[in-house]
């Protein structure tokens, strides 16, 4: 907790603070920073968000101060939030690393120091856990702000699955308990995570499950540039469409490729609890939990890209079994 109380100094003698999170940002991202930010803002400081993309509300947040270029002029501190690798800051990556005075708060095991100050707590279940910690050490009031509570719920309950994933603690279920008791709307947010599936991505989802490529216990699936174009669908995460191919019977690990652009290519994987995707994925530069990981720009054909990860996989399997 020394490398804690050392960020609560930072952030205390800060006056102007930059947030970011990675790219594609999942529940756990997004309820880090929006948290980080609505605490922030309640001891005074001033705080803006630096997202790329477009971002899904929940059903319960509301956002304000995103910015889209950071000028480092205009600030003192920045801080990264659920970051486990420098490439997921995307177009911030080089103004981050390049920053004096930088804090990373993660929780992923198979990462890259990217902060100045960093405070990575692996048996943490999400990034929000952590922060409920920091908050409170901060002397943040959630009782006076119900977004910061539905925040840190929203990640938890996001990096959890709803509490079904073996990362689940019992300090896991004493913070979501206090949330709760706190006014956290526990049945909005958790409907949003379980009907969140749109038009866009049940065409993404079609295209899955046509180019599924079963290889002994490995699924693999792919999405291609001309699928795009075929079925007349847009990019979406593919951790919002991972899940719905990992309940194969007798599957242990999948992964799903994106052709991002021609001969490049990203990756998501999941594992059963006893396989662990984050040996995979940092083989290939990326990382992630035990049981999620991801790998960006891979270079190759699809076909490539699929039989390195695939050989790798059948050449190192006494590393990534975790029971033996």
């Amino acid at each position: 907790m020394e490398k804690l109380s050392e960020i609560v100094n930072l952030i205390k003698n800060a006056k102007n603070i930059a947030l970011f999170t990675h790219i594609k940002p999942d529940p756990d991202a997004i309820g880090s920073v929006w948290s980080m930010y609505f605490a922030l803002k309640q001891i005074k400081k001033n705080v803006n968000v630096f997202m790329e993309e477009t971002i899904s509300d929940f059903g319960v947040l509301q956002y304000e101060n995103i910015q889209h270029e950071f000028d480092k002029n205009k600030f003192d501190l920045v801080i990264a939030l659920d970051v486990a690798n420098s490439i997921l800051l995307g177009k911030y990556e080089k103004d981050f690393l390049n920053f004096s005075n930088s804090i990373c708060i993660d929780h992923h095991l198979a990462r890259q120091k990217i902060g100045n100050v960093e405070f990575v707590a692996n048996d943490a279940a999400s990034t929000t856990e952590i922060l409920f910690d920091l908050f409170n050490k901060l002397e943040i009031n959630i009782d006076i702000d119900k977004k910061i509570v539905n925040c840190i719920y929203l990640g938890i309950v996001g990096d959890t699955g709803r509490f079904m994933y073996n990362n689940t603690t019992s300090k896991t279920f004493k913070i979501a308990h206090i949330l709760t008791e706190k006014g956290a709307d526990v049945h909005k947010i958790n409907l949003s995570l379980s009907k969140k599936l749109t038009k866009n991505m049940l065409k993404n989802l079609r295209i899955l499950y046509n180019n599924i490529d079963i290889k002994d216990d490995i699924l693999f699936s792919t999405i291609r540039l001309k699928d795009y174009k075929k079925y007349k669908c847009k990019s979406v995460s593919t951790n919002e469409l991972i899940g719905f191919l990992t309940n194969v019977d007798k599957i242990n690990i999948v992964i799903v490729l994106i052709e991002k652009e021609k001969n490049i290519i990203n990756a998501s994987l999941r594992s059963s609890e006893f396989f662990d995707a984050s040996f995979i994925a940092k083989a290939f530069g990326g990382g992630g939990h035990k049981l999620a990981a991801g790998i960006q720009n891979l270079t190759g054909s699809v076909k490539q890209v699929k039989d390195k990860i695939y050989y790798f996989i059948k050449e190192n399997i006494n590393n990534i079994k975790l029971v033996k």
